[in-house]
């Protein structure tokens, strides 16, 4: 069995479980795909990725890594790489299709890098929580002002409901947008993304910080995200549907996900 490391887990009597998705060969898959793509595949080095099978195995089990190319093979490369994979297999409507393997959801190790620490120096990371909501400023008259707060997730439940541990960061003023609010602030994750040296109780180490989540209500959030309001034309946040085809059951959604604006930004 071929595959990739999605994660490591512990089951119910702790003990350490390497979750793998699975990455198949050409008689592997199911029939109505093996038939189509046994008169095109002219060599042995070519998997496809099944999307959503997985398996969980002991770390024992581990037995060598792998060089995987995620694209098409040609003449350059065939002999840098041990497989390649091409496309992702999926099920829609009780019928399995392809997409290509361009489309899949990278996992964070795979775009993140670690902060440069030549000194090995101990590493100090903070998850943070961005706040952001309109409120009314006067009493009779609504003029909205809004708020942006921060917190830090790494704090346990019962110290991040405490008000004394939301942060202010500031107002977004009347006639101002929160993107032109925003810059400065993340301005400084940027530098606290490639990590900054503090001294605490006399010893050195390297802190690093991640914008992680962003906590807004409805209209505020739809702002953030790019998403018009409800009355739009793409009105869903996961996905590019029309609202002529909401209704549709044979639209295909993992065809038009939202995610592939990120995967082509990067």
């Amino acid at each position: 069995m071929k595959g990739q490391i999605r994660a490591i887990i512990h089951n119910d009597k702790k003990e350490i479980l390497i979750k793998i998705e699975k990455y198949n060969e050409l008689n592997e898959l199911p029939h109505n795909i093996q038939r189509k793509r046994q008169k095109k595949i002219n060599n042995n080095k070519s998997l496809w990725l099944v999307e959503e099978d997985f398996c969980f195995i002991f770390k024992n089990n581990l037995i060598s890594k792998l060089n995987i190319f995620f694209g098409k093979n040609n003449n350059n490369n065939i002999n840098q790489y041990d497989y390649f994979i091409n496309e992702i297999i999926y099920k829609k409507s009780g019928v399995f299709i392809t997409r290509p393997i361009d489309s899949r959801q990278l996992l964070p190790c795979e775009y993140i890098q670690e902060p440069y620490n030549p000194k090995n120096l101990p590493v100090k990371k903070f998850f943070l929580d961005l706040y952001y909501d309109d409120f009314g400023t006067y009493r009779t008259v609504y003029h909205s002002l809004g708020g942006v707060y921060l917190q830090f997730e790494n704090m346990p439940f019962h110290q991040r409901k405490l008000l004394k541990n939301h942060f202010i960061i500031g107002f977004v003023p009347f006639g101002a947008t929160f993107s032109e609010f925003i810059q400065p602030f993340l301005r400084d994750i940027k530098k606290l993304e490639k990590g900054i040296l503090m001294k605490i109780n006399s010893e050195e180490y390297l802190i690093t910080s991640g914008l992680g989540v962003i906590t807004a209500d409805l209209p505020q959030g739809n702002d953030l995200c790019g998403v018009k309001r409800h009355g739009a034309n793409h009105e869903c946040r996961n996905y590019f549907v029309p609202r002529e085809s909401l209704s549709d059951n044979n639209y295909d959604h993992l065809q038009n996900t939202r995610y592939l604006q990120q995967i082509k930004n990067l």
